[in-house]
């Protein structure tokens, strides 16, 4: 995601690669019940900085040496600048079209 001072973006993907693990899932669903800001969260499972209202999803996948890869879908409520979206990562942003969110969706929704 190249940041530029006029572009804007609503929805993004912040990938953190080989971070020590494991990450319990636990102690992130008791952490995500009992705080209400993700800037207090512990890095890398946080935001860096608050932008304002949004829906936040994070995934844990094993990596290879007991390494772990966290994946966050970070969708604010109203479009924020690209450079202040990037700010708040910390790993590799990317942005994320709607259209793929509504593939999503709709594989949901599909019987297994």
């Amino acid at each position: 995601m190249a940041p530029s001072n006029k572009s804007v973006v609503k929805c993004f993907l912040d990938v953190v690669l080989d971070v020590p693990g494991p990450i319990p899932k636990t102690d992130i669903k008791e952490y995500l019940l009992s705080h209400s800001s993700l800037v207090d969260m512990p890095p890398p499972c946080g935001l860096k900085a608050d932008l304002g209202r949004c829906r936040f999803d994070l995934a844990v996948a094993k990596q290879t040496d007991d390494k772990v890869c966290i994946v966050k879908i970070v969708n604010y409520k109203e479009k924020v600048k690209t450079q202040n979206a990037v700010q708040v990562c910390y790993g590799k942003p990317s942005q994320l079209c709607m259209s793929f969110l509504e593939k999503i969706e709709k594989r949901k929704e599909m019987p297994c």
